[in-house]
């Protein structure tokens, strides 16, 4: 392959992943991850009291990271075999965060390809949501407790996940 050809091969293998990160970090659900600083972050403080945070990113609205905050505490609660939980605390944040994208046009899209646009886009300043919980697990209904079963199975049908 020739000079013009890899360099054509590594730029659309860039693009690629860049856009399966994007779509991952868009719609992914799991442990917080550094790299995309998108996740959840647990930490029991005290016996049955947990602190819940959900990081989203300049792609998730407010609502999406509040759902996931709260499908992970019921997660939590049903993993130790107790089916309801209370929020005994919420904190809701907009972290800001600066970033600046660069723009390359390649036409056409061949072995042959010539660059005919290369540039810098102006820094954007975006607001990535955090919302925090704490909360306790309970065996039984105490009439301020949520039931975890079914804020688990209705946050998970709404996002279509298993």
């Amino acid at each position: 392959m020739n000079r013009t050809g890899w360099l054509t091969g590594m730029a659309l293998a860039a693009a690629s992943a860049m856009l399966t990160g994007c779509a991952v970090a868009m719609g992914q659900y799991g442990r917080y991850s550094a790299a995309m600083q998108v996740g959840y972050t647990d930490t029991e403080v005290q016996p049955g009291l947990f602190l819940v945070r959900y990081y989203g990113n300049n792609l998730y609205p407010a609502d999406r990271t509040m759902d996931f905050t709260l499908l992970r505490a019921a997660e939590i609660c049903l993993e130790r075999g107790r089916n309801y939980m209370s929020i005994n605390d919420v904190d809701a944040q907009m972290r800001p965060d600066a970033y600046s994208t660069s723009t390359t046009t390649v036409v056409p899209p061949s072995e042959t390809s010539t660059v005919v646009h290369s540039g810098t886009v102006s820094p954007a300043l975006l607001f990535n949501p955090m919302i925090g919980l704490v909360v306790s697990c309970r065996e039984a209904q105490d009439g301020k407790a949520w039931d975890a079963g079914y804020l688990s199975r209705t946050i998970r049908t709404k996002y279509s996940m298993s």
